[in-house]
């Protein structure tokens, strides 16, 4: 899988190519863990996902990108996402700022939220601030598999034995519900003050 990333990103230069083909249906992945971000490339090589995908590390860079400022201006090099796929806990700004800013700025992407928390607290306030569906790290096949046709407004189309994801924004249900909308359901735990945001 090749990835697109800002020239300053900690990711290894393994990983930061720039992809010159054709843009449409991009994703974006807000991680700064380099092994996490790793996994879902290989994740995506292995279900031959198209998708050109590109890389931020932290809170201000996601921001950044999806508003098309900085080092993120040129859309023919960094294209608008269909898809976040964005970590909660991350440097300069976490998940949390970053979704109360695309709410604030009526950003129309799906967000799915990557965290390795198991509280139903967390999610319920991600769900609120506008994802629309979680997944647990570590991140398998069946679990992107299930979450690509359990978000709202998300298909898979098929070109010659790959897979690309599209996305038409429909209206959010209103009714939060955990077992819908958690990838693995069985893994989100209830209440425990215990867990760290991750």
């Amino acid at each position: 899988m090749k990835f697109s990333a800002s020239p300053n990103d900690n990711i290894p230069a393994s990983l930061v190519k720039i992809r010159m083909e054709a843009m449409a249906n991009a994703i974006l992945i807000a991680d700064d863990s380099a092994p996490d971000i790793a996994l879902l490339g290989r994740l995506f090589e292995q279900i031959r996902l198209s998708n050109p995908t590109f890389v931020v590390t932290d809170g201000e860079q996601t921001i950044n990108y999806l508003a098309g400022s900085k080092e993120f201006s040129d859309r023919n090099r960094f294209p608008f996402p269909i898809l976040l796929l964005l970590d909660l806990r991350m440097p300069k700004k976490d998940g949390f700022e970053v979704l109360r800013w695309i709410r604030a700025n009526s950003i129309n992407c799906a967000v799915v939220v990557l965290t390795s928390l198991q509280e139903v607290k967390v999610v319920r306030e991600a769900y609120a601030l506008g994802a629309l569906s979680f997944l647990i790290k570590p991140v398998g096949e069946e679990e992107f598999r299930n979450m690509m046709i359990g978000v709202p407004g998300m298909s898979i189309a098929s070109d010659g034995g790959r897979l690309e994801l599209r996305y038409e924004p429909v209206p959010k249900p209103k009714q939060f519900t955990a077992d819908i909308m958690v990838f693995p359901p069985a893994e989100v735990a209830r209440e425990s003050p215990k867990s760290k945001l991750s």
